[in-house]
């Protein structure tokens, strides 16, 4: 089926954007992330029938982090070692992750009124200097969720802490997580009422 056909004829306007700002030159949309509930079931859609190879897992006590993507060119394997390495410089990748005990649904370590406890979790931009683009958030009034160097508290994930009986960050992620920052964009984009995050 074609795009025209799934359309049914209301043909897109092409975009009109002048080239983007000098500033965002080398900014890359690198991932999409959705929470999942079931591992096995994710898994099984994403590799045997989408075909998106595992690039990494990240395996902590409370939570499990999948890396997915395709091959750089088509039809050629890679290893997931040799995906594992150009991640970064790559588009069109899908982070899934598993809250353990999130496949319950009266799971007590969810904030009920979190907007994203499942499904839809952010989208993940590479950016060549990480100074440089937050100082362009800051410029634009974009509310910083977490900045550089900064350590993320469970509730900014809609997680209880801890000492609510939730989960909390492990100690051995802090130092890569400290080099990520998440910034929420739905009020500009005017598009959700609740929160949309965007991690560089």
């Amino acid at each position: 089926m074609c795009l025209r056909e799934v359309l049914n004829d209301h043909i897109p306007v092409t975009g009109t954007d002048g080239p983007q700002p000098e500033e965002t030159i080398g900014f890359n949309l690198n991932h999409l992330c959705i929470r999942i509930r079931d591992p096995e079931v994710s898994l099984k859609f994403y590799r045997d029938v989408l075909g998106l190879r595992r690039i990494f897992t990240v395996d902590g006590n409370a939570y499990t982090v999948y890396y997915l993507g395709y091959p750089k060119d088509a039809g050629k394997h890679q290893s997931g070692e040799e995906l594992l390495n150009e991640r970064l410089h790559r588009s069109g990748l899908l982070e899934l992750i598993h809250v353990h005990g999130s496949e319950n649904d009266n799971w007590p370590a969810y904030t009920q009124d979190h907007p994203y406890r499942r499904g839809f979790c952010h989208i993940g931009i590479t950016v060549p200097d990480m100074h440089a683009a937050m100082a362009r958030m800051k410029e634009h009034n974009v509310k910083i969720i977490k900045d550089i160097g900064e350590l993320p508290t469970s509730k900014m994930f809609g997680l209880k802490g801890a000492d609510e009986g939730g989960v909390e960050l492990e100690p051995r992620f802090a130092e890569p997580v400290r080099r990520i920052a998440f910034v929420e964009v739905s009020k500009i984009e005017g598009i959700f009422p609740g929160r949309t995050l965007t991690s560089f």
